[in-house]
């Protein structure tokens, strides 16, 4: 909505609405974004039956993370190891020679 269009933050009769005025688009300030919502009955048998399903966005990156971090660490240590062999394997060949 145009920032000069106070109608639409008018109170409702009989409604019980909650109206969130955002600064978005971030450094426009020709349009703000309305978030309109109702309030509902509280209903606490409702709360208990409630069952999470399935991961967050969080839960998503940190697992996301900890691969990438796992990865890395798993070809640091094979690096090394192969590093390893070939300087023992170029050792008994110098003590050898001349």
């Amino acid at each position: 909505m145009r920032a000069s269009r106070a109608a639409d933050l008018r109170r409702f009769e009989g409604e019980d609405y909650a109206t969130l005025l955002t600064c978005t688009p971030y450094g426009v300030n020709s349009h703000r974004l309305l978030v309109r919502g109702m309030r509902i009955e509280y209903r606490p048998e409702v709360r208990e039956t409630v069952v999470l399903v399935g991961d967050t966005a969080t839960d998503a990156l940190v697992r996301l993370a900890a691969s990438i971090t796992a990865g890395a660490m798993g070809t640091m240590v094979l690096f090394v190891a192969i590093v390893r062999r070939r300087r023992e394997a170029a050792i008994p060949a110098r003590r050898g020679a001349p």
